[in-house]
């Protein structure tokens, strides 16, 4: 069978799916149109946030492929809010292509550790419209920043997840594995260590890791921020994580 997948077309996202060959088989969209595509079994895999995957929780029955993934454990250089100059408040930030689940990330990232509520738009107005601005990739930030994936480790001490796959409970074929680690870049590694130039007149150095790989400690993390979402009412329910290849025969 020729498995169809949806994936959240996003750079941050890109080293996950980048060999997939069969591009009649490849749909890159919008994280909400994603979902849509698997509901409607448009598609087979489907890439997914947290925040997505809770949200069809209750319209079908999902296993999650322990296979490759994106997350984040302390300083990345993947997601940067830069600030203004001479800022006096934080009312306004842009994040230009963001999704839905990014927005929410930041959102609950600066409640809780800096109790600032604020809003997140990826709408175009002027940069002088803005205090601060979110980009992708360290290169792309202004002087003054936070490294968002190490803010978050260090006030919720778990990893910061952001995709994974997705397939319906009926796919019970192990051949699917082998599509996702098919399409990847093949440079990927499980983990890759960052560690942030360090300039002895200015600051310490810093370091963290991005993980492309599932393991025991992502699962935790998924169902941390799914519990995470519904606190801030931004989900309804705390959907159970569902492992392909586990047998949840019992929970019938």
């Amino acid at each position: 069978m020729r498995y169809r997948i949806a994936v959240i077309e996003n750079k941050l996202f890109e080293p996950l799916y980048i060999n997939c060959l069969e591009r009649d088989l490849l749909i890159k969209t919008t994280e909400e149109k994603v979902s849509e595509l698997l509901l409607n079994t448009r598609v087979e895999i489907a890439m997914m946030t947290p925040l997505s995957f809770a949200k069809i929780s209750k319209k079908g029955d999902w296993r999650i492929l322990p296979t490759t993934v994106l997350a984040t454990k302390g300083y990345s250089e993947l997601l940067t809010l830069s600030f203004k100059q001479n800022m006096k408040t934080l009312d306004h930030i842009y994040f230009e292509d963001a999704s839905e689940y990014l927005i929410s990330i930041a959102k609950i990232l600066l409640a809780e550790k800096y109790d600032i509520q604020t809003n997140i738009t990826n709408k175009a107005y002027s940069i002088e419209d803005f205090d601060a601005f979110i980009s992708y990739f360290a290169k792309d930030a202004g002087k003054f920043t936070i490294d968002l994936s190490e803010e978050w480790f260090d006030t919720f001490e778990f990893p910061l997840p952001f995709v994974f796959w997705v397939v319906p409970a009926e796919i019970e074929d192990t051949k699917i594995l082998l599509i996702t680690e098919e399409i990847k870049d093949n440079l990927l590694a499980k983990s890759e260590q960052i560690e942030e130039y360090a300039d002895e007149q200015s600051h310490i150095s810093r370091s963290g890791e991005i993980i492309w790989r599932w393991n025991d400690e992502i699962e935790e993390a998924i169902d941390k921020t799914m519990d995470l979402l519904f606190y801030h009412h931004i989900i309804d329910d705390i959907p159970d994580t569902k492992v392909f290849g586990r047998d949840y025969s019992d929970d019938n």
